[in-house]
């Protein structure tokens, strides 16, 4: 068997956290497939993913001779070269949850990176969201970010069935909830929407990504 290497994005504790990555795992597990996980930090991706991808970002898989990066083409490489099981494209529609979940999400990141990725991690979050981290994490500024992140997934909860189908844009939903829930913790990503966080945790069990 060839060797598989998918490049990863960790905290200081070692969790791999991106939501792009998240995709990436859960459709290699999902399709049996083993693979070598290369765990980096954001400075560490940017003195070494070079090699295998310009841009410098994760995730990138490493398939024998193939080298593919960005999770929508690794999406597409996966489905072409190992069908089965198959995993349609699906139709949810994610992208309130990408609006809203940077300035919440990106802020409380910080304490949870090594330390030689806090600066790097500062400047882009504080470019991402127009303001600085402890301005975002002031109360009122925050309690309006969480507010909007509520409206959108409980506009989530009325696209999902009670059934967690894996799909493609499934796991591009699940990898925001992932992130976030990381980020700021389980019972503030779900609040009282009962049935995202079930249909999140039946989807990540059947993934097998923790």
């Amino acid at each position: 068997m060839s060797r598989r290497i998918l490049y990863e994005l960790v905290s200081k504790e070692g969790y791999s956290f991106s939501p792009y990555v998240f995709r990436s795992k859960a459709l290699l597990n999902y399709k049996g497939l083993e693979y070598e996980p290369k765990q980096l930090g954001f400075v560490q991706i940017h003195e070494q993913v070079g090699e295998v991808n310009p841009k410098k970002q994760v995730p990138v898989l490493v398939d024998g001779d193939d080298i593919v990066s960005d999770s929508d083409n690794i999406y597409n490489f996966l489905e072409k070269k190992y069908p089965e099981p198959s995993v349609p494209k699906g139709d949810l529609n994610f992208k309130d949850l990408y609006r809203y979940a940077p300035p919440l999400a990106m802020p409380k990141l910080l304490p949870l990176l090594k330390d030689e990725d806090k600066d790097y991690f500062r400047g882009k979050t504080e470019k991402a969201i127009g303001k600085k981290i402890e301005e975002a994490l002031q109360p009122q500024v925050y309690e309006q970010n969480l507010k909007k992140w509520r409206e959108a997934t409980d506009k989530m909860s009325n696209l999902i069935s009670d059934q967690s189908e894996i799909t493609y844009t499934a796991l591009q939903v699940a990898g925001v909830l992932h992130w976030i829930s990381f980020s700021i913790g389980e019972e503030e990503t779900f609040g009282n929407n009962k049935k995202l966080e079930k249909w999140f945790k039946d989807l990540k069990n059947k993934v097998k990504v923790n």
